[in-house]
């Protein structure tokens, strides 16, 4: 695995088994829970198989893809933030149900081609229906972020409302909400929020969705410095402008530099929750299980669910296509879900 090593940031051990998976992501070594599943399942399945994290920069994303398109032990996997839809152009072909969010969030090896499949959106209509109910007909809801995830969100999300439902999109960046490349965007229950963060007094949603990153535990770096996403909601303003020197000095000095920004979007965040109080309210991460946006939304009166049940619904359909279609041993989804669970 040396050639792979030099191209990833992680340290990749050397691999024992007949076969392997990945996680491919900017960090995914610092927490991702993909490997914890995904190996659990291998142990319990009786599979000589692993995954590992593959933490990528973003110029050498494309020659990870080329390296693991030609190694036949690589199998497939998993793919987290931010490259769910900088993959697409990569891979040899798209699975229908990616193909209207863009975007990807598990490969897998068929017949030596590298496809890709999106299992986020599925997942996550399944997680809201366990809190608001198996009918999500008629349903008006917020989605927070047209990134890879969101966009698979939004556009599962349109499916299940249906044509008497609403499905509203707000992104920080106006350019991907003004593109005619999105093709979520055209749908007929979809409609787009032009302002970013979304303004209080507008209509009553049903449900309310985030699908970015803020509020992820993990300190965030740009070329200003560190900073630390998981002190905000998407509800207000998330773009601080406060930066620390290192990673290291985030948990001991950010929270203090920042606090006029911290409390001005915890104040705005609250406001506009207390106008949405029959709100069921879904963060789609699970690292913090319970992240600033959730806390805030319980305070409030809110139904509230976190990302974990979609992270391994999601989990459960990548491994049983992505595993299936090298192995061909007797498991059916039911049995990986039950092995997943345990872990």
């Amino acid at each position: 695995m040396s050639s792979l090593n030099e191209l990833v940031e992680n340290e990749i051990p050397e691999l024992k088994t007949e076969t392997y998976t990945a996680i491919l992501g900017l960090t995914p070594s610092k927490g991702a829970r993909s490997p914890v599943l995904w190996n659990k399942a291998f142990e319990g399945l009786e599979i000589d198989s692993q995954m590992i994290p593959l933490d990528i920069k973003e110029e050498n994303l494309s020659k990870v893809i080329e390296f693991l398109k030609n190694d036949p032990m690589f199998m497939g996997g998993a793919v987290t933030m931010p490259y769910k839809s900088q993959l697409v152009p990569l891979l040899d072909s798209v699975a229908p149900e990616a193909s209207l969010a863009k975007a990807v969030n598990c490969i897998y090896k068929k017949e030596g081609q590298l496809v890709g499949m999106n299992t986020d959106g599925l997942a996550a209509v399944d997680s809201v229906k366990k809190l608001y109910g198996n009918d999500l007909k008629g349903a008006n809801v917020l989605v927070l972020g047209l990134g890879g995830a969101g966009k698979a969100v939004a556009a599962y999300m349109s499916s299940a409302v249906g044509e008497n439902g609403s499905v509203k999109i707000a992104n920080r960046s106006q350019a991907i909400l003004e593109s005619n490349d999105e093709p979520i965007l055209k749908e007929k229950n979809v409609t787009i929020v032009k302002e970013w963060p979304v303004p209080t007094g507008m209509e009553q949603f049903d449900i309310i969705i985030n699908a970015t990153s803020i509020g992820f535990e993990v300190p965030r770096q740009d070329e200003n410095g560190w900073f630390d996403p998981k002190c905000f909601t998407p509800l207000a303003s998330s773009a601080p402008t406060v930066r620390v020197s290192s990673q290291d000095k985030v948990e001991q000095e950010y929270v203090a530099l920042a606090a006029s920004e911290v409390a001005e979007n915890i104040t705005k965040s609250i406001l506009f929750l207390n106008e949405q109080k029959s709100a069921v309210v879904f963060d789609i991460i699970y690292q913090p299980l319970e992240t600033l946006f959730l806390s805030l939304a319980k305070m409030t009166g809110h139904k509230t669910i976190n990302g974990l049940p979609m992270n391994l619904e999601q989990a459960v359909v990548a491994f049983h296509t992505t595993v299936g279609n090298r192995y061909s041993g007797n498991f059916d989804i039911d049995t990986i879900r039950n092995i997943m669970k345990t872990a």
